[in-house]
């Protein structure tokens, strides 16, 4: 099971609709499926969208041996397409930028995150493979970070096995998972 639908399930993934709700680091949208599908049907999230972030710029080291060989890019191509085309079932729900959140081979050109001043409910961190990435969203959005915030992070260097909801689990391109 994708480790985004342990850390987005339902249980998790909630909204007061006192704040904005963010994403960094959806690379394909996997964990951005997760979050939504928590979200649909919590009428504090009506009329509201998640506010999705990521350089979105391909890395051969570590994306290639996650996709199928025929959804693979060349080193630094842009991977925004491949996320719309996964998300095209909830994209309503979303808006994406492209944005530089750290530093990072490939990304250089892009205009650097920046939050739009209004208070958020919840952080989900995708993206936090490094300490550089970290303290640079934290340090970018920690004043706008009100008293209902939650954070979740996972970090894709450790990664832990969640079987209590396998048996939940659906594939974010539409199957089921094997549990």
């Amino acid at each position: 099971m994708p480790t985004a639908a342990c850390w987005a399930s339902p249980s998790l993934v909630t909204s007061t609709g006192r704040g904005e709700l963010v994403e960094f680091g959806p690379w394909l949208g996997c964990s951005t499926f997760f979050i939504i599908e928590g979200l649909n049907g919590n009428p504090n999230f009506n009329g509201h969208k998640l506010h999705v972030y990521d350089d979105f710029v391909w890395q051969i080291a570590w994306m290639n041996r996650r996709v199928d060989e025929s959804e693979r890019l060349k080193n630094h191509q842009d991977v925004q397409p491949f996320f719309e085309k996964y998300a095209a079932p909830f994209l309503h729900h979303l808006t994406v930028e492209k944005r530089m959140i750290a530093p990072y081979d490939g990304n250089e050109n892009l205009l650097q995150l920046a939050w739009n001043g209004r208070p958020i409910e919840m952080v989900y961190v995708d993206c936090g493979r490094t300490r550089e990435v970290n303290e640079a969203w934290h340090s970018i959005m920690s004043g706008f970070l009100g008293r209902i915030c939650g954070v979740y992070h996972t970090s894709m260097t450790h990664r832990l096995p969640c079987p209590e909801n396998r048996h939940r689990g659906k594939d974010f391109r539409g199957g089921a998972l094997a549990g």
